[in-house]
């Protein structure tokens, strides 16, 4: 499917032995003075035989400055298309989860514990230059799977103290947080 990208890329070429992930589609012609279509694009043309994503071993790169442009224009394919190129680097990260994208986790190893920290708070820009934090944004029966060298011996919530129901398979710990008010941590011991 057809994505416009509003930043502008490179054109390059592909190694013999890269898999090109996905290939350039230019438009009918470029915005000038001359030309105009709509209001943000102008509609897409046939695909190229130039790639726009190419991956090469443990590497993949992406022409066009994707960070940039969700930074600038916000669309939401953008991130997704970054989330989806980590993914093909790391199909095992240290934590998978359902929370919303609002949410900050953090991962942090103390001895023999393994301690996760959730922040579910919605930030807002209600002025110029400052993101601000007024509202939590309360979660319920979240599930996360955090990869552990091995079968845990207690998850518990703090500072509640309260013990949760887990399981264990193919080397990760996984677990429902019954409530997320803000704040929640949740500690695994080894």
């Amino acid at each position: 499917m057809d994505y416009a990208v509003y930043e502008q890329g490179v054109s390059v070429r592909a190694l013999p032995n890269a898999e090109v992930l996905a290939y350039t589609v230019n438009p009918y012609f470029n915005r000038t003075y001359e030309h105009f279509c709509s209001h943000r694009q102008t509609p897409p043309d046939q695909l190229t035989d130039e790639p726009c994503i190419v991956r090469n071993g443990g590497v993949i790169y992406i022409a066009n400055p994707l960070f940039q442009d969700y930074a600038v224009n916000g669309c939401k394919i953008y991130r997704d298309i970054i989330q989806t190129c980590i993914e093909l680097l790391l199909p095992q990260p240290l934590v998978r989860s359902s929370l919303p994208t609002i949410a900050e986790l953090t991962l942090r190893r103390q001895n023999n514990k393994l301690i996760l920290h959730i922040l579910s708070y919605i930030i807002q820009r209600k002025c110029r230059s400052l993101d601000t934090i007024e509202e939590k944004l309360t979660l319920h029966n979240q599930k996360v799977s955090i990869k552990t060298n091995a079968k845990p011996n207690k998850v518990c919530l703090v500072p509640q103290m309260t013990e949760l129901d887990y399981s264990y398979s193919d080397d990760y710990t996984h677990i429902e947080i019954p409530r997320i008010d803000g704040h929640q941590m949740v500690v695994i011991e080894e």
